[in-house]
Formats: C-alpha cells, sequence, structure tokens
C-alpha cells in the first residue's frame, strides 16, 4: 500500500513530500528471515521479496498474482527474474534468490538492500544523501495507466 513520506534535510534544511510505493513478490512471510527488502532512496520505492524459494510455492503464487502482474510491468520485471532462477529447481526444495541489480522504474536510481534504520534519503533540494523520513499516512493511489 502506498504511503505519504515526509523528508527533512539534515544539510539544507529542505522539507519535502511523496509517495512511497511498495512491492511485495513471492509468498511473504514477515515473520520469518526469508525476506530482502529493496529500496530507492530517490524515490521512496520499496521491494520487498524472497531470499529463497521453491519452484511449487513460486508457480502458485505466479499464478494468484497475475491480475497485478498484468498492470505492474516492473512486478514483471523482478518476476521474470525469479523465475530464470526457480524454473530449472526442484518443485520441493528451495531454490536461493539472487537478485541483478534492479532500476528504480520511477527515477532509473539502482535499488539498495534497505537496512533497517539506517535509510537516508536524497534531498531533491541539495541532491545530498542526509533526508531523514517519516511515514504520514497511508493513502490511495490510482493509476490510470497501470502501475509503474
Amino acid at each position: 500500500m502506498p504511503a505519504e513520506i515526509q523528508g527533512d534535510c539534515e544539510s539544507c534544511g529542505h522539507r519535502w513530500e511523496t509517495i512511497s510505493l511498495t512491492y511485495r513478490i513471492g509468498p511473504i512471510d514477515y515473520q520469518k528471515d526469508n525476506l530482502r527488502s529493496l529500496w530507492c532512496p530517490q524515490c521512496m520505492l520499496e521491494l520487498h521479496c524472497v531470499q529463497s524459494i521453491d519452484r511449487n510455492a513460486w508457480v502458485r503464487w505466479l499464478r494468484s498474482n497475475e491480475e497485478f502482474l498484468t498492470r505492474s510491468r516492473f512486478a514483471r520485471h523482478v518476476c521474470e527474474a525469479i523465475s530464470g532462477m526457480v524454473s530449472n529447481g526442484p518443485w520441493y526444495a528451495p531454490v536461493k534468490v539472487e537478485l541483478p541489480e534492479i532500476p528504480c522504474p520511477r527515477c532509473q536510481t539502482l535499488l539498495e538492500l534497505e537496512i533497517e534504520g539506517q535509510k537516508t534519503a536524497i534531498c531533491p533540494g541539495c541532491n545530498q544523501r542526509s533526508g531523514k523520513l517519516a511515514i504520514c499516512a497511508m493513502v490511495s493511489v490510482v493509476y490510470p495507466d497501470g502501475i509503474p
């Protein structure tokens, strides 16, 4: 779900607001250590995906998310990369997912590994990596041309 994010730059004092978009790829269990989170420090886009998955679980997840994947070119790109890794693996034994470098669909900045408590955004005012972030509200967003 998208969130309204407020940023405060420690370098120049600039304040800004933006909409963060989060993608969840694969059957994610947030209680286990099978989650990899990437993010864009420019756009605040987040990508959460599995670190390992067996082919059976992956195929089931793809089938149950076909509608979402037809609307999001970015999600399809990530899923194609994971499918390439999993397609030759065993049906019921997990395969490690090693994502290639993935550019943000909004600004083309490469997504970075998200380390909780160490997220500093790129300030749109001074272009320095010194923006502190806070979630203001969860929001609903309509994309008339499909999800980016």
